[in-house]
């Protein structure tokens, strides 16, 4: 689970009229790039980006389509053999419907040969693949050859995009540091480019007229950028990351439309998408052959029923292509098909509610990956998503759903929106509205009984209860063990899990059960063995331990972890002492640890408890958290102790 910041605005340096940072041509290299021993920004750095390159051309054909032509270069010097994996080139890319396309891919190696002099190899058509690995994305790969420690890597292609009003933001930094990035727009006379600043590096900015091409190009610049370093439960390296994005706004409507205000241009939005082909058209056509989910919901007595009917209904007959976008094609199709992207499936949902007299509106989604709205630009390019808006007016019952959550219940809100601002839409002006839910909506339950068997070998049975958030994120991040008799062992633990099954796959309003065996050999301490009843959980590594913190700390929801030990001893042991009962709470009691231990003849039994009960922490609050995490960890690691009898 990750976490998110927010990095502070700051005002960006624009110098007008500079002349555009010069840099060499491709193909061509200055030799001391080649002889550079380490980075000049992070000595450390394993490689370093010596040109990140974007040049946009923003154009309208005949037909009225917008057509973006993107050219993308990036040279990257590699300094050693931990930098040997920046060889390896992806390029992932949407091809739904042909609306885009990569095309003149290439790639050149620098070295300096035996003799001293510059050489250069290039990447062959055939060691350029275009693989498929999702329904509608494909991707680009390559790998350049015999690349050593001093080589320099670059590669090139263009990327073309059909009716699509998403400019790819500038993102200034990398994982690497970056010696220079720029990014160039051409946009139509007339139009209004819109810029969010989320920055404080020095950026250079440069405007020229193309009189030719009846354009204006922009041309933004920045130098000598450190890398981004990430953080534990930091959350969208978006939010994190040195950038600037965009929104055109084109002809006189750009003209006209930079003059109102930031509620007026979202009303604007707000309308184009109710309005349009793409969005707002669907909300009342008919989709063919759902009648009888109609007439099935229609029987049932409350809307609450009817939102569950429905949500689970289409959530078990389409199946989601893994596209998160906005834009919905043929709805149609996509049912007669049984497949569709998230606006798609989403637009079903939100159709079918309201033909059952739901009350029930689109909303605009960011997902913590894609990052945090701001609401001060006023730009559709900062969505990726849409979620569905549902109202129990009955009861007073708000819902927010998700038909690409596998398993999920319609009576929590998605995760990956949890805690962000989302904009509805609907036949006025629109409105934003904030999905929260202050209920422990990740919840996991860990119990085992095991005894001591053969002198030092620890055996039992365990059951682990997931819950919520907590067993729609297992789905979502880990493979399914087919083979119940499979054995599999944790490499962070001398642990050996047999005989694994698991219950309520299907049945998402029921928690996910986990049961196995597992066995572990004790610890010895001279005549005494020690086991530790941590040993079985998730709980094994402090992710708080560096001295400060630049971003916020964000748990996602807040959590609650239940763990219930019994050890049984055979007759020739005795326990000499269990953990001691504690209680551990920081300041706001927002964050808060139990322990209760006690033993009886030759049977213990250790409880524990962790709840977080905020799911954002500024990271002004980081030294409590971290002090908090270091004493936890510390009782974490005590140990259950035990001896021979008559010793």
């Amino acid at each position: 689970m990750k976490s998110t910041i927010t990095i502070a605005l700051f005002a960006c340096y624009f110098i007008t009229g500079f002349s555009q940072t010069s840099f060499p041509s491709y193909g061509k290299i200055d030799i001391a790039d080649l002889q550079m021993k380490e980075c000049p920004i992070d000595a450390g750095s394993d490689a370093m980006v010596l040109l990140d390159y974007t040049d946009i051309d923003y154009g309208i054909t005949f037909s009225g389509d917008i057509k973006l032509i993107i050219d993308k270069r990036i040279r990257i010097k590699i300094f050693n053999n931990k930098g040997l994996k920046r060889a390896n080139i992806k390029i992932p890319y949407l091809y739904r419907k042909k609306h885009t396309k990569i095309s003149d891919v290439s790639g050149i190696i620098y070295s300096i040969g035996s003799t001293g002099r510059i050489t250069t190899q290039k990447i062959e058509k055939g060691q350029i693949f275009k693989n498929k690995s999702e329904d509608d994305i494909k991707e680009v790969s390559f790998t350049f050859p015999n690349v050593q420690p001093g080589s320099v890597i670059e590669y090139r292609y263009t990327r073309t995009e059909k009716s699509s009003i998403h400019l790819v933001p500038w993102v200034l930094q990398s994982d690497i540091p970056v010696r220079l990035s720029v990014y160039r727009i051409a946009i139509p006379y007339l139009s209004h480019l819109e810029k969010n600043v989320v920055t404080n590096l020095p950026v250079r900015e440069q405007k020229e007229s193309l009189y030719s091409a009846l354009k204006n190009r922009f041309t933004f610049s920045a130098q000598n950028i450190y890398a981004f370093k990430s953080e534990p439960y930091m959350g969208s390296i978006n939010d994190n990351l040195h950038r600037m994005e965009f929104f055109l706004k084109p002809g006189r409507f750009g003209l006209v439309n930079a003059r109102l205000s930031t509620d007026e241009k979202w009303a604007v939005i707000n309308s184009i998408f109710t309005d349009s082909s793409f969005f707002g058209s669907h909300f009342r056509k008919n989709i063919d052959s759902t009648q009888y989910i109609l007439d099935s919901a229609g029987r049932l007595s409350s809307p609450d029923e009817k939102i569950g009917y429905i949500y689970h209904h289409v959530k078990s007959k389409m199946k989601w292509d893994k596209v998160r976008t906005f834009y919905a094609e043929d709805l149609n199709e996509c049912w007669k098909t049984k497949s569709g992207n998230s606006a798609e499936i989403n637009l079903i949902l939100l159709n079918l509610l309201r033909k059952c007299n739901i009350q029930a509106h689109a909303l605009l989604t960011s997902t913590h990956e894609n990052g945090k709205i701001n609401k001060a630009f006023p730009n559709p390019g900062q969505f990726n998503g849409v979620a569905i808006f549902a109202r129990d007016t009955i009861n007073g019952v708000n819902y927010v759903l998700d038909g690409t959550v596998t398993h999920g219940s319609y009576k929590i809100p998605p995760f990956n929106i949890l805690n962000r601002e989302a904009f509805l839409l609907d036949s006025l002006n629109g409105r934003w509205v904030y999905v929260t839910d202050t209920r422990p909506l990740m919840r996991q339950t860990f119990s085992a009984v095991a005894h001591i068997d053969s002198g030092t070998l620890i055996k039992g049975e365990a059951l682990i209860n997931l819950s919520d958030y907590a067993k729609d994120i297992y789905f979502s991040s880990k493979d399914k063990k087919e083979d119940d008799d499979d054995e599999f062992e944790i490499k962070a633990a001398p642990v050996t899990f047999t005989g694994f099954t698991e219950e309520n796959t299907e049945n998402e309003q029921l928690p996910l059960v986990q049961k196995f065996n597992f066995r572990s050999e004790t610890e010895k301490a001279g005549d005494y063995l020690l086991f530790n009843p941590s040993l079985l959980t998730n709980f094994r590594k402090n992710p708080f331990t560096s001295e400060s913190r630049q971003t916020d700390i964000e748990f996602g929801c807040n959590q609650q972890y239940f763990i219930n030990i019994t050890l049984r001893l055979p007759g020739d042991m005795n326990f000499e002492s269990v953990p001691k009962n504690i209680t551990l709470i920081n300041t706001d009691s927002t964050l808060y640890f139990r322990r209760f231990s006690a033993y009886e003849g030759t049977n213990a039994v250790c409880r524990m408890t962790l709840e977080i009960r905020k799911a954002i922490f500024s990271k002004e609050e980081y030294p409590e958290i971290k002090d908090f995490y270091k004493k936890l960890f510390d009782l974490l690691k005590d140990q259950i102790v035990i001896t021979k009898k008559n010793q």
